[in-house]
């Protein structure tokens, strides 16, 4: 059995009420060496310092009232002032060179939706969001677990042993790995995903600034716990179209064009049929880095080969006549009307009046609006509104952990298109359907 190291995360979150049990911890932490935690075991976290930890509240004879009611997660999740702390120092603990906090998860080894204890330090650790194995696929392991538990074919024990021992092997180890098919998502005639700017979740849904959206959280699927990919606002566009960020770290147009795999190409080859629409550009098929409130940085598709300048468009473009639409489209407002330079309310106000009127058609017309933000206001969580709304979604607060690769995974399913980039690792989103 593998010893458990005391990490000085441990000891920052000793609190009065534990400090007999903090204290044991400290004096044993102190004794021996410096606290660290080997970054050596990527994926996997340091058994030493990240075993994991199980709520005793989920046992077998209570998933039915704990984890399988949907929402329940959010009820134990711990504050983000909780894990933040955590995060930081775990950080140190594993000696990452990269310092970012926003460039990881503070991952429950053990997750809440299979019973994982919600604040216990050992079952907590900063998992890269960078990697083919990464927190991103770890998502997607969890998830499924978290079925084959609550459809009674895997018990729960032997899935919390199996995660927590090795995450990337755990499907195998229970005898899930390549039984699940492709998930079924339901395929709407029509999809536009629209997309704010540099806002977190609370400080937009149940703002008095944001009536608007507040208001379509509650007609639809008001997604809790939605995280950007990082920052600045570029890589994320680059991130929801092509499952990937494409190497660009900054908001700089890029030289080349990608001729990676990307949703517009994908919806293009499937004659699905696609087009971008932003407000303010200055003419269709328009290359330019910027001109007036127009910022090519927020529009993905022309960054790609394979999208031709013809489904590059301005938003004077978008029809009145929602039927004409292509399959899916992007929608992406001005510097002034995406909350980038604008306040929220203005963003707000935009979106009501130049989106509400497809947003209410899509109810009775097998379609779907997707509303999301590219990142955050700089914060360490990266945390972001991200709704849906349309036909066959049911109204409710969702608080699994998803990110734009899995919203782009969502929309590659429903259309039954190949995937692109980290999508192919994503979990799609299932549970929000009628």
């Amino acid at each position: 059995m593998t010893d458990f190291r005391p990490s000085s995360r441990m000891l920052a979150v000793c609190t009065t009420v534990a400090s007999i049990i903090c204290s044991v911890a400290a004096a044993s932490a102190i004794a021996g060496p410096a606290a660290s935690c080997s970054s050596a075991t990527l994926p996997l976290p340091d058994s030493r310092c990240t075993p994991g930890a199980r709520n005793p509240d989920v046992t077998q004879a209570t998933i039915n009232n704990t984890i399988c009611v949907p929402g329940w997660t959010a009820t134990v999740r711990p504050p983000t002032s909780y894990t933040n702390e955590l995060k930081q120092q775990g950080i140190v603990d594993y000696g990452y060179t990269d310092t970012k906090m926003s460039d990881y998860e503070e991952d429950h080894l053990i997750p809440l939706e299979l019973g994982g204890s919600p604040r216990d330090p050992r079952n907590l650790w900063p998992e890269p969001h960078a990697g083919s194995k990464s927190s991103i696929t770890k998502d997607g392991v969890e998830s499924q677990l978290k079925q084959a538990v609550c459809d009674g074919r895997v018990a729960l024990n032997a899935a919390q042993d199996a995660i927590a021992t090795n995450w990337t092997t755990a499907e195998s180890v229970v005898g899930i790995a390549n039984t699940l098919l492709r998930p079924v998502t339901p395929r709407p005639d029509h999809i536009v995903i629209a997309i704010e700017e540099n806002h977190s979740q609370e400080q937009v849904v149940g703002s008095a600034n944001a009536p608007y959206i507040t208001g379509l959280s509650g007609q639809g699927a008001n997604f809790t716990n939605s995280h950007a990919i990082t920052h600045p606002s570029q890589p994320n566009y680059l991130a929801l179209f092509s499952g990937s960020t494409q190497g660009v770290f900054t908001d700089s147009c890029p030289r080349n064009a990608f001729t990676a795999a990307d949703l517009g190409g994908e919806a293009l080859a499937a004659h699905l049929g696609f087009a971008g629409y932003s407000e303010s550009m200055p003419s269709d098929g328009y290359l330019g880095c910027t001109s007036g409130t127009y910022a090519r940085k927020h529009n993905p598709w022309v960054d790609f080969a394979d999208v031709p300048v013809s489904s590059n468009l301005r938003f004077t473009n978008f029809p009145s006549d929602y039927s004409t639409l292509p399959t899916i489209s992007f929608v992406v407002p001005n510097l002034q009307d995406d909350m980038h330079d604008g306040s929220v309310s203005q963003g707000d106000t935009w979106l009501k009046a130049n989106l509400d009127g497809y947003v209410q058609w899509a109810q009775s017309h097998n379609s779907l609006f997707v509303l999301t933000f590219d990142e955050d206001d700089n914060g360490p969580n990266n945390q972001i509104p991200t709704i849906i709304t349309g036909a066959g979604v049911k109204v409710g607060n969702y608080d699994e952990n998803i990110n734009h690769y899995t919203v782009l995974r969502t929309i590659e399913d429903a259309y039954g298109l190949p995937y692109a980039g980290q999508s192919a690792s994503a979990t799609p989103i299932t549970d929000i359907w009628r």
